[in-house]
């Protein structure tokens, strides 16, 4: 082993090409450690730079007998470099997509979930109209349903514009009131 400390670079690739062992011990050996604190840098984190450094030798022992490498150092340090661009991008994307479906999930959620409460209160509104007195209902249908202007509404039924705006008036009241009442006790539910 000593005697592959002493080999150049050259002589080493040429060696790890004909899947010589030792040959790759000696090449870790002369480089994990300038890459590992190169990579740490980039990164800030120790255990992702091992990671990066496995990898690069990984690839280095894996495809010893294909790569054409004439500079040992810039081919250890642009993979590394390499790997590190893709993992911070890597690491951005599932962060976007983290993001993105949690913000989506809590849309989607509120969406729903308002959807639901509006469902909820325009069933109600209509059961309080229907409980209106009957003149009332009418009047209070032909201006918020039919779209009926208190003047279009008095000639329909033959009554003054003033009545139409008290009906009209007391109806909102009175659904208002129900309403209130729906609202505090759901609240009051959630509360237990």
């Amino acid at each position: 082993m000593l005697i592959y400390k002493h080999l150049e670079d050259a002589e080493l690739l040429d060696l790890l090409r004909s899947s010589d062992d030792a040959a790759f011990t000696a090449i870790y050996e002369r480089y994990a450690l300038k890459l590992i604190n190169h990579v740490s840098k980039k990164f800030g984190n120790l255990h992702e730079a091992e990671d990066i450094l496995h990898d690069v030798f990984n690839t280095l022992w894996v495809k010893r007998d294909i790569l054409k490498i004439t500079n040992l150092p810039g081919f250890l340090y642009t993979s590394a470099k390499n790997k590190v661009q893709n993992r911070l991008l890597k690491d951005k994307c599932q962060d976007q997509y983290t993001f993105f479906l949690e913000h989506y999930s809590i849309k989607t959620s509120n969406d729903t979930d308002h959807r639901i409460r509006m469902l909820q209160l325009m069933e109600r509104i209509d059961k309080e109209i229907f409980v209106l007195p009957p003149k009332m209902r009418q009047i209070f249908e032909m201006s918020r349903k039919l779209h009926l202007t208190h003047k279009e509404i008095a000639e329909e039924l033959g009554i003054s514009e003033q009545t139409v705006a008290r009906q009209i008036s007391n109806a909102i009241i009175r659904i208002k009131f129900k309403l209130g009442i729906y609202a505090m006790l759901l609240w009051l539910i959630k509360l237990k």
